[in-house]
């Protein structure tokens, strides 16, 4: 099977019948529009805009962006943010759906299924701390989804007030992970807004949106092996306790359980991946930390060679610790009632938010047509005469599940260029 293709369809399955074919023009020249030190950049082989924006003057919150845009400028605008909590967006920049792949020799090569052939890319690096962003005031950190959506929404809004030729194009937002804390939050956010950003629909991959519902991690290791029938019960019970915590909104002490959970599969296992459950050990981010953390792609970026480019381990884990184990199911249902188009899915092999993971939350969903979405058909999706995966759809929600898959962006740093 030629799985080069997968990256057109998670990213494009979902823009589905609104991206037409639109004429090949160069983007209007934006260098004289002024945001918070921004910079235009060829780094990597490809123009790019980057820089920082304020969102709060009095805690000194910095967000720092790259935008990408694509060769038409009428194209959808797609912002991309990654989870963690506090995760850095660049490696799926530079990893997998930029315009060029950095390689493990530090150079880079094009990337013929780049995204920007039909979408115009905003990476931000959410929340404060994440990433290149920074926050001068420790007692700023937003603590909650709601104090993480005020600060992106502030971000998105500056942005557009500044690059005026995309307020008006179609905006998508994509994330994996925590994102599915982070994405309901922002779009419930815009949606309180009387969408004054035109959100159009999100993607949100492996994403934890509500644990509760979401704690089915024992079923999962059970049925593929990593646990076993000795273990199962261990596992089961512990997810019995953090629902118990988490119903009585000890919200410290429920993290903490639900880590433990994940701990004790990944030991139990002999150290699986959380990430992909063919691989054992860790992922190796050396290439890609030492480019980010180098001081002429920071010269390049526009950003204080002081500065620390934290990928997964910046301050959002410390002052959102309490924030993982709640939920965002609410605002999750509100954009489905509202419809706003979801897209969700799930590598075959991730681990840390599972298959079963996420149909617990669709099945824990209240939306009026849940039981025509759950009646629906279940389609055998094929690339080149091979299944790649299975998609349910009814109205604005769409489910795919992605044989030979694992997590997050990791989905598309499986497929390999011909």
């Amino acid at each position: 099977m030629k799985q080069n293709l997968l990256i057109y369809i998670i990213g494009f399955l979902f823009l589905f019948q609104l991206i037409h074919t639109h004429p090949k023009v160069i983007i209007n020249n934006i260098t004289a529009e002024e945001i918070y030190s921004k910079t235009e950049t060829e780094i990597g082989g490809f123009r790019s805009y980057s820089g920082y924006i304020t969102t709060n003057e009095s805690s000194g919150a910095n967000m720092f962006f790259i935008f990408v845009p694509s060769m038409d400028e009428s194209a959808p605008v797609e912002l991309i943010i990654a989870g963690g909590p506090g995760c850095a967006s660049e490696p799926s920049l530079f990893l997998t759906i930029g315009p060029t792949i950095l390689q493990s020799d530090g150079s880079f090569i094009p990337n013929r299924y780049s995204w920007t052939d039909m979408l115009n890319l905003l990476y931000i690096d959410n929340p404060v701390g994440a990433g290149y962003s920074y926050i001068d005031d420790p007692d700023g950190n937003p603590i909650n989804e709601t104090l993480v959506a005020q600060q992106l929404y502030n971000a998105l809004s500056v942005f557009f007030d500044k690059f005026q030729i995309y307020k008006n194009n179609d905006f998508y937002i994509y994330g994996a992970s925590y994102c599915g804390k982070y994405i309901p939050a922002i779009g419930y956010k815009i949606m309180q807004e009387n969408f004054v950003i035109p959100l159009k629909g999100v993607v949100i991959g492996d994403g934890l949106t509500d644990p509760y519902s979401q704690m089915n991690y024992s079923y999962y290791s059970y049925a593929t092996g990593l646990i076993g029938v000795n273990e199962y019960p261990t596992i089961y019970a512990r997810e019995l306790e953090c629902k118990s915590l988490m119903q009585n909104e000890s919200w410290y002490n429920a993290t903490t359980c639900m880590i433990s959970i994940w701990q004790d599969v990944v030991n139990m296992s002999g150290n699986v991946s959380l990430y992909d459950i063919r691989v054992y050990g860790e992922y190796n981010m050396s290439v890609l930390n030492d480019f980010m953390e180098s001081n002429s792609t920071k010269e390049a970026f526009g950003v204080d060679p002081n500065t620390t480019w934290y990928n997964c381990n910046g301050p959002p884990i410390h002052y959102l610790y309490e924030d993982m184990s709640k939920s965002v199911k609410p605002e999750f249902e509100a954009l489905l009632a509202n419809g706003t188009k979801i897209l969700l899915f799930t590598g075959q092999y991730d681990l840390i938010i599972d298959l079963m993971s996420t149909l617990g939350l669709l099945n824990a969903t209240n939306w009026e047509y849940m039981d025509d979405f759950n009646n629906s058909t279940r389609i055998v999706w094929k690339v080149d005469g091979k299944v790649a995966g299975y998609t349910k759809n009814y109205k604005n929600l769409w489910y795919i599940t992605l044989i030979g898959a694992c997590w997050t962006w990791r989905i598309l740093s499986d497929i390999k260029l011909e």
